[in-house]
């Protein structure tokens, strides 16, 4: 697997980084569209566009080479660029919404609309975005990678545990179509790599039984390995090893633990949860004891 680390962090939630991969393309399209009818050639080396030059003959007449409609929904969704850029959320919504009734195609309409809707944490209608986005384009690894985001943040709003159920299934699939997809791609970055296995780690901890709790543990690894700054994966890998030393016993399993937690803490020191729990296990505390500190984050 190739992967490229992503030049740096951003500051902004984690789901804003999403379109890094398809923002250049978008713009290529949205200047493509927004030329007149006469045909264009791209330079070989990837320059601007360059007109082909004027035949002396009569040509034949020809269709546009995009249609009404969707120069109509272009100038919707160069309008949700702008609000996009200016993070005004609802308004990004809004003319996206517009867009894709002109164009119902518009795959980037979709994605860019469920970028807005996850930064405003409205999971269902996020992923409903993301599902057509994938329907439109089946092979975007980053597409598959939003729609598990969505769904993993929406089963866990269920109270319903047969729906919570569901919707977590459906998030396990698309990760699992993420990781597929995204193997061996150039444009895939550990980042981002880091944040589904850990997305998925959570979705596979809520279920209590031993088998699902391995399978978080290993997605955690597996998060932690790649980003070594992801702090949330090495404190929950430390959490799963003190609770398999509460039931076992094993001293192994508690310095897996310390040696987790002790990673967590030094990349945020501040965390009072990630303390408390270094701090039970660095005064080797019962099994009992520990398992009460940890009940009290």
């Amino acid at each position: 697997m190739r992967l490229r680390r992503s030049p740096a962090k951003s500051s902004t939630k984690p789901i804003m980084y999403t379109l890094g991969v398809l923002l250049p393309l978008l713009v290529l399209v949205l200047a493509l569209l927004s030329q007149d009818d006469q045909p264009l050639a791209l330079k070989a080396d990837g320059a601007a566009p360059i007109r082909e030059p004027v035949v002396a003959e009569p040509a034949p007449a020809s269709k546009p080479r995009y249609s009404a409609k969707q120069r109509r929904a272009v100038g919707y969704l160069q309008t949700a660029m702008g609000h996009f850029e200016a993070q005004k959320w609802p308004l990004v919504v809004e003319e996206c919404e517009k867009a894709i009734a002109a164009d119902p195609d518009l795959v980037f309409g979709h994605a860019l609309m469920g970028n807005a809707l996850n930064v405003m944490m409205q999971w269902e209608r996020a992923a409903d975005s993301w599902r057509k986005a994938t329907e439109l384009e089946p092979t975007s690894f980053e597409f598959y990678y939003h729609l598990g985001f969505a769904l993993s943040q929406l089963a866990q709003d269920q109270v319903n545990n047969q729906k919570k159920h569901t919707i977590g299934k459906q998030a396990i699939e698309s990760f699992e179509t993420y990781f597929t997809l995204a193997e061996g791609d150039s444009d895939a970055t550990t980042d981002q790599m880091s944040l589904a296995h850990a997305s998925l780690a959570a979705i596979y901890k809520t279920n209590k039984l031993a088998e699902k709790q391995e399978l978080a543990l290993s997605h955690f690894e597996a998060a932690a390995a790649l980003d070594h700054t992801n702090e949330l994966a090495f404190f929950n890998i430390g959490l799963l090893y003190a609770e398999k030393y509460e039931k076992r016993g094993d001293e192994t399993d508690l310095e897996n633990a310390l040696r987790a937690i002790e990673h967590a803490v030094t990349l945020d020191p501040t965390n009072t949860k990630y303390v408390a729990v270094r701090d039970a296990l660095v005064g080797h505390s019962s099994p009992a004891e520990l398992m009460a500190a940890m009940q009290q984050l």
